[in-house]
């Protein structure tokens, strides 16, 4: 069950979600995220891995994977991108400049490219620069219980595919300004 309240605005919405509890296991190689806040820039998950974010982990950063086979995400912790900064190409003024969405580059939160048997389960995502979870000519995904809040940025779509195969999204929560849910 969630619950979205708006006492103060749809920008500081009190959102409560009463999920199933769930243990995760992560054996192998994992890299672990404990209670706390961790600043931690790009994470590069290799072939594999699991990011584990347990329950009271605060992660700022983002979440890479290129040519990567059998990785996860999981637990109750949350990823934050917000502390990511965008690099602008050029001024507001230059001569050409007809399009401020292109005026910069930004990091998605979750970005996976080239990548097969993906799991993404249990954590929550917030505030993020650009797309949240943004699988590239990927297959074999699995998104659930996945939490999207947060994201008040033009482009920043909730699950966009691009070029994917055998998706599965389930009992997911997705509260962005643009997109929720995408196929390209």
């Amino acid at each position: 069950e969630y619950l979205t309240v708006e006492p103060f605005g749809r920008q500081h919405a009190l959102h409560i979600f009463a999920d199933p509890v769930k243990t995760y296991r992560a054996d192998g190689d994992v890299i672990y995220f404990g209670a706390g806040v961790h600043e931690a820039g790009i994470i590069d998950i290799k072939s594999g891995q699991t990011l584990f974010l347990d329950e009271g982990a605060l992660v700022y950063g983002a979440v890479v994977a290129n040519h990567a086979d059998n990785i996860r995400i999981i637990g109750h912790g949350i990823l934050d991108n917000s502390h990511q900064k965008e690099k602008i190409l050029w001024e507001a003024n230059a001569v050409g400049n007809t399009s401020a969405v292109d005026n910069a580059t930004r990091e998605n939160a979750i970005k996976f490219e080239y990548c097969h048997g993906i799991e993404i389960d249990g954590i929550t995502i917030r505030d993020s620069l650009l797309y949240n979870i943004r699988p590239i000519c990927c297959n074999d995904i699995s998104i659930r219980n996945v939490k999207i809040i947060g994201c008040w940025r033009y482009n920043s779509d909730g699950i966009d595919m691009h070029n994917c195969q055998n998706v599965e999204i389930a009992d997911c929560f997705v509260r962005t300004y643009d997109d929720c849910i995408c196929v390209k």
